[in-house]
Parts: C-alpha cells; structure tokens; sequence
C-alpha cells in the first residue's frame, strides 16, 4: 500500500549559524526567568557572558504571508466535475497499529499515524464510491422534503423506494441480502442520505442502530430469521432504548424484564419514548432490566436486549409525536404491557445490553458526521449562488469582506469533517474492531455544532428570506438542531473524550502529581516540572512529539514536520509546540485537583475542545500534504485551506490554554443563586430603594 508523506525536509535547523545563537537567546531568555526570583537557591554563571553571546547574532525573522486580497476572488467557476474527494481504505500502519490517537494528545504527544492519510487502493474503488454517492443523492433530491416536513410522515410509497435501491440492508452481510458496504462507501451513502432529515433519521435508526444491534449480538438462527427482512425493507425495525428518565445515563432504564420460573420466557414491562421508526416497525430492539434473583445484586449488568415483534400482545404505541426537526421520522411513545418475550428472542447475553447500546451508538456517530457532512456540502452551493444573484449598494453579497468570511468558515468546516470522516473510515476499513470510540466523538461532536452553526450562518446570508419556507434553511436549522442531541449530547461527548484522556493519564503520572503537590518537600522535581512546563511553551521539545509505531519500530523522525510537505513546516510547528503545551493544562489540572478533575465539567470542556482541534488540524495537513504530493485537482486550494484552519483551529485553542484563571468558580456561584432561587436574582434596574 503506498503512502503520500510528501517530500522529506533534510534541512537541519540546529546546525545553522544564525537559528543556533537565536535558540541560545531563547535559552537564555528562560534562564533568567527561572532563576532571577531563585537568586539565593541558583548561581547563574556567566550571564553576562552568555547575554553578550546571544545578541552577536540577530535572529532570523519569521517569513510572514503577503496579503494577496483582489477586488473579487470567486473560486474557479468551470464545469462541475466529479466531487473531488478520494475516499480512503488503509495504510500499511492503519493495517495494525492499535493506538488510542486522541489520548495520546492528553499525554503531549501526536501519533505520526495522524500524519499518513489512507486512501482507496484503486481508481476504480474511487470512481465507485463516487458513483454510489452520485445516485443516492439523486434518489434523495427527488424526495419531495417540504411535504414530508408539512405532513410529518414518511410515507410508504417513498420508503418502498428507498428499499428498492438497497438502502435498508447497506451493512448487512449480503449472505442475508444486504449491500455488506464498507466503512468507506457507507459513509458515502450517508453523506448523501443527510440532504433530507426524514429519511436520514429513518434509515439511521433502521441500519446504525436496530440492524446493526442484530449484526453485532445476535446469534445465527436470530440472523437468518429477521436479517433477510430487515435487509429488504420488507420489515422496519426500531430502537427502543431512551427513557423519561435515561436520557444520557444509559444504567438508569427503568423497563423491567422478569424471567419465568423456567427461564424460557421473560415478561417485559415499562415505556419507551421518543423512538424513532415507532409507527411502522415491526421488530423493536428493546432495551430492558432483568430482574436479579434473591442471590443476586441490582445494578446495570442486568440491562439486555430483546427482540420484540409489534403485533405481540401488550405492545401498545401513541401517536406519531409533533417535532421539532427530523420531521417525518414517525416518532412515537412505546408501552409494553406485560409482554411475553422468548428467551431465544436475547440479544447476546443477559447482562450484555449496555455494552450493545454503547457500541451502535457509537458506531451510528460516525454516520452522523458523515449526514451533517454532505448537508453542509451542500447548502454552500445555496449559499454562493444566492451571494452571487443578490446586490447591495451596487455590488454582489460576495464583494463584502464580512459574506466572504462566512463563506470561508463554511467552506473549513467541511474540509475539516470531510478529511477526519475519511481518515477514520480508512482506519475502520483496515481494522473493523479497532476501537475509535473517542475519535468518533470528536468528530461527531465537531460536525453537529459546525452544521449548526453553517445553517445559521446561510440563514444570515439569506436575510429575509432564509426565514421563508419555500427556501430550505429553515428546516435544515431544524434538523441540524435535532442532530445536536441524536448520537449523544455535545456536553456528554466533552466529557467522554476528556475523561477518558484524564484516566488513562492520570495513573501514569501518579507518583509525580504527588510529589507536586507539596512542592516545598521536592525542590528538585518542582524545579523540573516548571522548566519542563516553561520549556515547552518556547517550543524546545517540539522535535520530540512524533509518537506510534512509526517511531518505535520504524526509528522514523519525531518532528512532525519531517513528515509532511515542506509547505506545512511552519504549522507542523505550531502544532507541535500546542500539543506539548495542552499537555501542561492536562498536568496542572491534575496537580491542582487531582481526582476530583473528573467533577470540573467546564475544565473538562475545555480540554476536550483542544483535543478536538488537534485532532482536525493533524488529518487536515495529512489530507492536503497527501493531495500536493500527488498532485490532485486544486491542490493549492486544499492547501490554502488546511492551513487557514490549523489558523482558526490554532486561536481557539490558545484561547482555551489561556483561559481567565476563577472563571469557572464564578460562573458556579452565578448558577447556584439562580437554582436557589429558581428564577433571575437581580432587582430590575429601575428599581429604587428611596
């Protein structure tokens, strides 16, 4: 398999004259910090003889971009080909390497594999893809999406359709008459399956969720008797998991499954709300807490999942609920009214269901990156024809500075989704049962709030009559509003990705963080742990932040920028130098609250975002590294725009690093006058005492 690094860059920087006395002025330069307030405790020899050294030789200036702003730049206006992306399968390191990429950056280091992007090992495997793209998207503009948002119900006639073209069974074996899609392809399809919300919503819970739990758990004769159906569309399944009660805590389910004496039937009862695919499904996954024996303990090892068929006695269903977005998407409340379920009718194991419900879901987050990708794909079409045909003041919307900046957010967005959407199917491809569970977070986390956010934006653009519905902003704002939630909150998915990275760091520093915390009985490691802290904000360990197989195999180059064109060294840079000095916040959080870290949601909050960012800018500069070595269509377009989103990604992430120090507590102590006095404090400022 070949990989596109781009061209090695041999230069070394440490042996030329003028960077190695700028470095010394640097060094020099946090000498004195450390050690002017420690006079007492450290001699500093030879300062004096050390400043005169360092100021012989100026330092070399930083090359700056010219500004390059014409009246009018609009992109290329040619014919329209082919969408040019090339989705990616593997790499020779994707093919084994097993690391967590995202909890390596809590640790200060970037796993080179970030830097390698997969691709497609044939044009044919491209042009594929592509073509399976192309026709879903034209099946799905057909749709009539104004009705079916007017009428909130899909109807039969157009999913009949839909289950012509296959797209009830694309990950299913096709021994059981499904399309057996690769992760690749599948994304893809749901690129273009997220232009219309209903069917999109249909689909997912159908195939990301209910299909898949039967896939992953089920057994061969479970396989056999519901696949073919659900394959064919001739059977609609749903996922009946969400509670009242259990919106994001998953062990809080309250439905109850009691087994018979002899243990061949369980009789379920309890409710289910906001399920999609409620009113037509006929199979429904459902999600329930088996009631433990005398001997045993109630906890949430007990939840499984059970098959239950709609037309058994008990199941009743409400009408379809009236929503916000995803309209269509026949919602209804399940009750299930002492429901004899068979035991053959279990999902993998008793106790097993938790475990299922993470996984699907966490696999039907990357789906959903992959809608909210193709969406905002496309409205950027709306939106630059509408900055083209409308004029004010006698120029079109796009001449104005502030339209082009919203069009360039917009246009970021979607390299930075589309570049990590196809990394992470790569990797998937190469390896099924790699877990990328913190990589799809982020990115499902990154795209909901980007596609939020773009709508809103082509709302703006649009003016008045982005609030019309015959234009259709206002229901993707709708839609894009829904999917916030769908696949886990955006609050929930910070947590996961920060507490995750925190627990696996935290052990390993343990001893240390100790030590740090009464700092006058360890001079020494107090010394070392602030030059290190020190250091790493100038950037002196910036050549050490390579990490992965690459390096402790293949003795390849820690420094990043050897591994990527020589038109991203200054990026590659930066990045390393935020990635070294993210790991600082990680640490001094940890010195500072130790295990209560876990309790310091807006800290948590913060550290994910950083993550999140690294994480983009790291498959941005692959992708486009990838694309100038190659050679592919607009090369230095794609360059253009890696790096003005490492830029953008870049200040975001400093603005989190320098965060205003008490903030948190006193955003705490706002919130908690208002929870005790359950409304807004504050005398109206009219008010007066006299």
């Amino acid at each position: 398999m070949e990989s596109h690094r781009g061209l090695a860059h041999t230069q070394n920087l440490w042996t030329t004259p003028k960077s190695y006395y700028g470095r010394l002025s640097r060094f020099h330069g946090i000498l004195v910090e450390i050690c002017e307030p420690n006079r007492g405790l450290f001699r500093c020899h030879g300062i004096q003889q050390f400043r005169r050294l360092s100021q012989t030789v100026p330092q070399q200036d930083q090359p700056q971009d010219m500004p390059d702003k014409p009246k009018r730049l609009w992109p290329r206006q040619g014919s329209l080909e082919v969408e040019a992306i090339s989705p990616p399968r593997s790499t020779s390191v994707a093919d084994y390497s097993s690391a967590s990429l995202l909890t390596d950056l809590f640790r200060g280091q970037l796993h080179l594999e970030l830097l390698d992007y997969p691709e497609l090992p044939k044009i044919e495997d491209v042009n594929k893809a592509c073509l399976l793209h192309e026709r879903v998207k034209n099946l799905v503009l057909q749709v009539n999406s104004a009705e079916i948002d007017r009428d909130n119900q899909l109807d039969r006639e157009t999913l009949a359709t839909l289950a012509k073209h296959g797209l009830f069974g694309l990950q299913i074996g096709e021994n059981y008459g499904g399309r057996n899609l690769s992760y690749t392809y599948a994304a893809r399809v749901w690129e273009a399956l997220g232009l219309d919300g209903a069917v999109f919503a249909v689909l997912d819970a159908h195939n990301n969720l209910a299909a898949r739990s039967i896939v992953l758990r089920g057994n061969e004769d479970q396989k056999r008797s519901f696949l073919p159906p659900l394959a064919t569309g001739k059977c609609m399944a749903a996922f009946c998991l969400s509670e009242l009660c259990s919106g994001s805590d998953l062990s809080a389910i309250k439905t109850r499954a009691i087994r018979s004496s002899d243990g061949q039937t369980y009789t379920i009862s309890g409710s289910k709300n906001w399920i999609t695919n409620g009113a037509l499904a006929n199979l429904l996954i459902t999600f329930a807490r088996v009631e433990p024996r005398a001997s045993e303990h109630e906890d949430s090892a007990n939840i499984t999942a059970f098959v239950v068929e709609r037309t058994q006695r008990g199941v009743h269903f409400t009408n379809v609920l009236d929503t916000f977005g995803l309209r269509g998407s026949n919602v209804t409340d399940i009750f299930f009214d002492d429901v004899n379920v068979p035991a053959s009718n279990i999902l993998g194991t008793v106790g097993s269901g938790l475990q299922l419900a993470q996984q699907v879901i966490d696999e039907q987050r990357l789906n959903i990156a992959a809608a909210c990708t193709g969406l905002l794909r496309y409205i950027i079409s709306y939106a630059a024809e509408h900055c083209l045909q409308r004029h004010q003041f006698g120029h079109p919307l796009g001449d104005f500075g502030l339209v082009q900046a919203k069009l360039s957010n917009l246009a970021l967005n979607v390299y930075a989704m589309e570049s990590a959407l196809f990394y992470l199917t790569g990797l998937l491809d190469a390896q099924p049962q790699r877990d990328l569970t913190l990589e799809k977070a982020a990115l499902k986390l990154y795209s909901s709030e980007a596609l939020w956010k773009g709508v809103n934006e082509c709302m703006q653009l649009a003016g008045r009559m982005g609030l019309s519905k015959e234009v259709p902003f206002e229901r993707y704002l709708r839609d894009a509003r829904s999917l916030l939630i769908h696949g886990g909150t955006s609050e929930m998915l910070r947590l996961l990705i920060a507490g995750s990275g925190l627990q696996a760091v935290g052990p390993e520093r343990q001893e240390e963080m100790e030590k740090l915390r009464f700092f006058t009985r360890h001079p020494i490691t107090t010394f070392k742990a602030s030059f290190r802290i020190r250091a790493r904000k100038r950037g002196w360990f910036a050549h050490k932040v390579g990490a992965g197989l690459k390096v402790t195999e293949g003795g390849a180059s820690r420094a990043l920028k050897d591994h990527l064109h020589p038109n991203f060294e200054l990026t590659a840079t930066r990045l390393a130098v935020l990635c070294q000095r993210f790991q600082s916040l990680v640490e001094t959080s940890l010195i500072y609250y130790r295990a209560s870290i876990l309790n310091e949601q807006i800290i948590l909050a913060r550290m994910a975002d950083c993550a999140v960012d690294l994480f983009l800018v790291s498959v941005c500069l692959a992708r486009a590294s990838r694309a100038i070595s190659i050679g592919i269509h607009l090369h230095d377009y794609e360059v253009r725009l890696a790096t003005t989103f490492a830029k953008v990604a870049f200040q975001r992430i400093e603005a989190n690093l320098n965060d205003v120090p008490g903030l948190d507590r006193d955003h705490h102590r706002i919130a908690s006058e208002i929870l005790a006095r359950r409304a807004y404090p504050v005398a109206h400022p009219i008010t007066r005492v006299w």
